[in-house]
């Protein structure tokens, strides 16, 4: 995240958490959350072999939230598909990712909380979706199809260049963050009538982290801390 951006958060959060890269991941996404740990029901998930490179920092984000901290062992490495075992996209009741290489433990939570999972091409499904409400912002053809066949309203993403360095672009999913009405977007989205005025961004305060244009940066993952946590 630029640090511009990083700094503006950091005046609104109560805490921000930055993650150590993986060295296990290429580099340009090695310190990206939705490449890192995904969260569901009530429990954490990150890779075994991370959780010993970034202990403290896992550890910190389990203390505010108070979540459970589960461990996979789920093939892993920098070569697609063994990148995404974690990049999965939770809608709702729906899981949306490449479950063929997800890390059986999401799937297993998946089924404990009543989620179905629904198999899609895009294995970066936690990148290139930001879930708004009841509907899903992207740009992918793959999302796109399965969230509609379920229901799910789909908010055409701004078609517009995102930046990711050691890539040709980066995904919109990466570039925000959502916490109740706040919509929360790593860099600044030209004029676009047909995103902004579609009814689910209606009741939304969007905050423009920087100046800056779109700049995936991971996704940006929120949770509530727990009363009685001190954090300053």
């Amino acid at each position: 995240m630029p640090p511009d951006a990083l700094e503006t958060l950091r005046h609104i959060a109560a805490s921000v958490v930055t993650l150590p890269p993986d060295p296990a991941l290429p580099a340009p996404v090695a310190s990206h959350p939705d490449m890192l740990l995904f969260s569901i029901g009530d429990a954490l998930v990150v890779h075994r072999s991370y959780y010993a490179a970034a202990q403290a920092e896992i550890d910190r984000i389990l203390a505010y939230s108070g979540l459970r901290l589960v461990l996979t062992d789920c093939p892993r490495g920098a070569v697609y598909p063994l990148d995404v075992g974690l990049n999965a996209l939770l809608c709702g009741k729906y899981l949306f990712g490449r479950t063929d290489v997800l890390a059986p433990e999401i799937l297993a939570l998946a089924a404990e909380n009543g989620i179905t999972p629904v198999h899609i091409r895009q294995g970066y499904a936690g990148c290139s979706g930001l879930v708004i409400g009841d509907a899903i912002a992207t740009a992918d053809p793959s999302l796109t199809r399965a969230a509609s066949a379920h229901g799910i309203p789909v908010l055409p993403a701004p078609n517009e260049e995102i930046t990711l360095p050691g890539y040709d672009h980066g995904f919109f999913g990466g570039c925000g963050g959502v916490w109740r009405n706040m919509v929360f977007l790593c860099g600044t989205l030209s004029p676009n009538p047909e995103f902004f005025s579609s009814p689910h961004l209606r009741e939304k305060a969007i905050y423009f982290l920087s100046a800056s244009p779109l700049f995936d940066c991971g996704g940006i993952k929120i949770f509530p801390v727990q009363s009685g946590i001190s954090y300053f």
